[in-house]
């Protein structure tokens, strides 16, 4: 699984992504794939749709909770969350916004996930 996550990370460094390409992303980076990645979005996720696609990847009852945040930077949380920088209340990112997202701390590690217009 290792091997095919770390592709999946290679595959996408710099790509627009779709939804489907997202999810799979997301869910190298929790498994262990890699610790850092950039790309571009070619669709618009809410937080209602991130939250579910979180959910969908993780077995019942195991996904790590989704934070908040409005400032990307590295945070000390080390609670295994998705920690989601955006500054909008509803919509997380837009097509065309750039991504970036890396891996901060060491057993309990938060996955930081940042947007750019």
């Amino acid at each position: 699984i290792f091997a095919r996550h770390s592709e999946v990370c290679e595959k996408y460094k710099g790509e627009l992504v779709g939804k489907n390409e997202f999810r799979e992303i997301i869910s190298a980076i929790a498994y262990s794939g890699c610790r850092t990645l950039s790309f571009t979005l070619d669709f618009s996720i809410d937080r209602n749709s991130f939250e579910e696609m979180v959910k969908d990847i993780f077995p019942e009852g195991k996904a790590p909770p989704v934070i908040y945040k409005s400032e990307c930077a590295p945070f000390d949380i080390k609670s295994g969350s998705f920690v989601v920088v955006s500054d909008s209340e509803k919509y997380l990112y837009g097509r065309g916004d750039n991504i970036i997202i890396f891996v901060s701390g060491g057993t309990k590690k938060d996955v930081i996930i940042c947007g750019a217009k």
